[in-house]
């Protein structure tokens, strides 16, 4: 069960948005702005009693989202 949680929650999303931005930086070379958003929950921002592995799982889709918007930021590529 964790492993399908993480998979959906977090490296699903991870993923996809590796996917967008390297076709966008190959296709747009920044001349247009990508916006991603990524849809969290409280449990991304403190641990929630019997639920650890959602709460893990959202905790790494933020933390994701926090580092790529350091690694993009200059590209005109935004993460929510």
């Amino acid at each position: 069960m964790a492993k399908y949680m993480m998979n959906v929650n977090c490296m699903g999303p991870i993923a996809m948005i590796k996917g967008v931005v390297s076709k966008y930086m190959e296709k747009f070379n920044s001349t247009k702005q990508l916006q991603i958003v990524n849809i969290l929950s409280v449990s991304a921002l403190c641990g929630v009693p019997c639920r650890t592995i959602y709460s893990a799982s959202k905790f790494g889709l933020d933390g994701f989202g926090k580092a790529l918007q350091s690694e993009v930021q200059d590209k005109n590529i935004f993460v929510t």
